[in-house]
């Protein structure tokens, strides 16, 4: 092997050689520890984004109570709502930081606590003001638990299975919306008057300590580094170490830049670097991207029980009990995890963005565009118009995880994810401010808030419009139509300029005994290394 062909890296005891012409073969010491990492990590994460989108959202159950009870339109309500993202947007860095510092267990388990107190006590607010501020302190302690989760899973994973782990974490956090509805139907009707409470508010208190019980959980569940994983061995680890080192390390790396790389990742927690993504065009272009595409998903974490109400009931929304809406609310929420989960999937197996986005995107825009028209003012198929509401929301739900993969393409290149992810988040999640106020002031523009919709499918349109633009930019735009890998395949991080396929990773792993070995076999020439040291018959393939 020629210097030109090879990354060669001495850590410790072990040999890494990287050959860019072979295609990657991964040892199955190296499958076990991905598949025990992701079992270790990635349900955790699943059950914390599943209980922050239940908490998040939840007062959109109580938004009919609220009102009443404050003497407000959908403008005001919008106002009390859209303070969560006020903090939530602007602390998204900050906080990121703040993981870095405290780890990702104390971290997310402090922030939980935090939250989860914070959506108990709502259930008890008498006046706007302390809606509101709680409402900042639910969005100030959330800000930290996509950042932190996105610090944490780059550290373990490559790209590959980061991609694949995100749309499972991303589904679970969509299937607490599915959850949320009809859980917030049974909490409110069913505790409706126990210990002279409104049955919103029990909705608020229970959800709440189901927070902090997940909290509990999560400290005793995860660990800030690879070195600490107790259910992988040895080897593993050194497997999952050097995949690392070798996704992010230059082909003429040195050898003491790889041994750095490794005892870095090794034993300390994850590392960032802002400064770089702060400099990246691509992290801010991708902000806007994500901004465009998170616009109707926070319409509708906000708005949905009353656009189903409005629907199903009159644009007075008063025909309909509370419940029924509650309990209808969860269709369009299952369809969009549905949705997410068969997209992940397919961009997996066949290796394309480009023609999923396209179809999702457009598919959204129609739908969504044409609501108005079909709503007819409340003179409609009721289950006709329902249906559109509730396939248009599964296509936002698709563009949603769209927008998180073709993100996570620009983060896995040199050394940016959690800069990167922190910038991108930060501009995508001043959406939570935009779109509830928008949805607000559409509302009592239009009189309903069925008839805000089409104005979201703009935002759909101009996402379509920047991905196309960024392809071309980025002079991928030929090889997406022509369906290459390299040009953003789902399973990858969608880098062209290299032989290996943009799936994995290739390499070749030679596990060296060096204590065997003199002194000069472990400093000298490649030559003389290839000559003279004793491999432990294991090549990682």
């Amino acid at each position: 092997m020629t210097n030109e062909e090879v990354v060669d890296v001495e850590i410790g005891s072990t040999r890494i050689i990287q050959k860019k012409s072979v295609q990657n073969m991964r040892s199955e010491a190296h499958l076990n520890a991905i598949r025990k990492t992701m079992w270790s990590i990635v349900p955790v994460y699943m059950l914390i984004h599943f209980t922050n989108y239940i908490d998040r959202g939840n007062i959109s159950f109580a938004a009919s109570d609220i009102k009443e009870l404050l003497g407000l339109n959908d403008e005001g309500y919008a106002q009390i709502v859209m303070y969560f993202g006020i903090t939530y947007t602007f602390l998204q860095i900050p906080a990121q930081h703040l993981s870095k510092l405290v780890g990702a267990r104390r971290f997310l388990t402090a922030i939980l606590i935090v939250w989860s107190i914070a959506v108990a006590l709502t259930g008890l607010c008498q006046n706007k003001q302390s809606f509101i501020a709680l409402r900042l302190i639910i969005g100030a302690a959330e800000a930290g638990a996509f950042p932190a989760t996105y610090l944490h899973i780059d550290s373990f994973l490559e790209a590959k299975e980061i991609t694949f782990s995100w749309g499972l974490i991303m589904s679970a956090a969509y299937a607490g919306t599915v959850v949320a509805g009809p859980l917030a139907a049974g909490l409110v009707y069913g505790l409706e008057g126990q210990g002279g409470l409104e049955g919103w508010r029990w909705m608020f208190i229970v959800e709440g300590i189901f927070g902090f019980c997940v909290a509990i959980l999560v400290f005793f569940s995860l660990t800030d580094s690879i070195g600490s994983l107790t259910r992988l061995d040895e080897e593993e680890k050194q497997c999952l170490l050097a995949a690392k080192v070798l996704e992010t390390m230059p082909a003429d790396a040195s050898r003491n830049e790889g041994e750095d790389t490794m005892l870095a990742e090794s034993e300390s927690k994850p590392t960032q670097n802002l400064a770089a993504a702060l400099t990246d065009w691509r992290a801010w272009y991708l902000g806007v991207f994500n901004f465009c595409i998170a616009v109707p998903v926070y319409a509708f974490t906000y708005f949905s029980p009353l656009i189903i109400k409005t629907i199903t009931g009159g644009h007075d929304g008063k025909k309909n009990p509370n419940i029924q809406s509650d309990l209808l609310n969860a269709i369009p929420y299952f369809l969009a995890a549905l949705m997410m989960i068969g997209v992940g999937k397919s961009m997996y197996i066949f290796k394309d963005r480009f023609y999923h986005s396209v179809v999702i995107f457009i598919a959204a825009i129609l739908l969504g565009s044409t609501l108005s028209s079909s709503y007819n003012d409340g003179d409609c198929n009721i289950v006709g118009v329902f249906a559109q509401v509730s396939f248009y929301y599964m296509f936002v739900g698709g563009a949603y995880i769209i927008g998180d993969t073709v993100a996570a393409s620009f983060l896995s290149q040199g050394g940016k994810a959690a800069g990167g992810y922190a910038i991108i988040n930060t501009i995508k999640s001043s959406s939570s401010i935009v779109s509830p106020s928008l949805m607000g002031w559409l509302s009592v523009k239009y009189g309903n808030t069925a008839e805000a919709i089409p104005v979201l499918s703009i935002f759909s349109a101009l996402a379509l419009l920047l991905l196309i633009i960024y392809y071309v930019l980025e002079g991928n735009i030929m090889d997406a139509l022509k369906g290459k890998a390299g040009a953003g395949g789902g399973g990858g991080d969608g880098r062209d300029g290299e032989e290996v396929e943009v799936v994995d990773v290739a390499e070749i792993v030679e596990v060296v005994d060096f204590d065997s070995q003199n002194e000069s076999d472990t400093n000298n020439s490649d030559s003389s290394i290839n000559s003279n040291i004793n491999i432990n018959d294991q090549i990682i393939r």
